[in-house]
């Protein structure tokens, strides 16, 4: 009876271990890839932005961006999103960036969905692609398989 015991507390620990590397893996990818993805556009958008004023572009009008609330969770859905799936179902990425893609689609030139930082936009998806990623490395203790 006690083998079976300490099978049982073996088991337990393992659990315990596997929930706790999974809660860090969505809490790095999540909540501090927030922090880096955010710093790194805040900061390509300040750039872009004094790079148009100081070309002397007479119409420029600050870019259309959503509310920093909105930006936050957006950003954090992405990432458990790419989490979720690297773990699960890696396919689950190309379906989201095919998502992404189509709703930056411009049906129409004067669409007032697109504005100038096309590649601002893309180096943001790719720093929660690659926070995504590493949130799936960790939630796997270590061992990620796509």
């Amino acid at each position: 009876m006690v083998e079976a015991t300490e099978w049982v507390r073996q088991m337990a620990v393992a659990h315990w271990l596997q929930w706790l590397l999974t809660a860090a893996g969505y809490i790095v990818a999540c909540l501090i890839g927030h922090f880096a993805a955010s710093r790194a556009v805040n900061a390509l958008w300040r750039i872009a932005i004094k790079y148009l004023k100081d070309r002397g572009t007479s119409d420029l009008k600050e870019p259309i961006r959503p509310p920093p609330a909105v930006s936050f969770w957006h950003g954090f859905a992405e990432r458990a999103i790419y989490t979720t799936a690297a773990i699960a179902r890696p396919e689950g990425i190309a379906v989201w960036l095919a998502f992404k893609a189509i709703m930056r689609f411009k049906a129409k030139e004067e669409d007032p969905r697109h504005i100038a930082g096309s590649g601002i936009y893309m180096i943001g998806t790719a720093i929660n692609l690659g926070f995504g990623l590493l949130g799936a490395f960790i939630a796997r203790g270590g061992k990620l398989t796509l």
